[in-house]
């Protein structure tokens, strides 16, 4: 007996990729913004934006959309490579919390302070897992007919 559902293409599934893109975008946004205007963003009343709680929480939903994302495109189109992309940019933006807590106790290198690194690579990361999106949507897009 068949399904009264009509066949769903790749296409036409909800698409976490989307709202991976646009979250990694904003969390980019966040860290660039956090490092570079931090007195801006109390003074426009995002002040909560600085705390280690609220990074924690857009890093977790941006690695796990990612991870999710990764995963269904994997089973779309198979490709290892995209789904390494998606873990490694994932662990990259853990790393990244976890350096940005150790620079702010007070770590080092070579005796300088790097207060910078962690918003620079935190950034970087952003940019990597919005591009792993945008891989993911183009790869997962049924073939165009000529």
């Amino acid at each position: 007996m068949r399904s009264e559902q009509p066949d769903i293409k790749p296409s036409d599934k909800p698409s976490l990729d989307k709202a991976g893109a646009w979250a990694s975008g904003l969390c980019a946004i966040h860290c660039a913004a956090v490092a570079l205007a931090p007195g801006l963003l109390m003074a426009v009343g995002l002040g909560g934006a600085l705390t280690h709680e609220f990074e924690w929480a857009t890093t977790g939903a941006a690695v796990l959309i990612g991870i999710l994302a990764g995963i269904q495109g994997f089973r779309t189109h198979g490709s290892w490579g995209i789904l390494g992309g998606f873990l490694t940019m994932a662990w990259a933006m853990v790393a990244v919390r976890l350096l940005d807590h150790w620079v702010a106790e007070g770590g080092t290198v070579a005796g300088h302070t790097l207060p910078y690194m962690p918003a620079i690579f935190a950034v970087l990361a952003g940019i990597g897992m919005i591009w792993m999106h945008l891989l993911n949507l183009r790869r997962s897009r049924p073939p165009q007919e000529a």
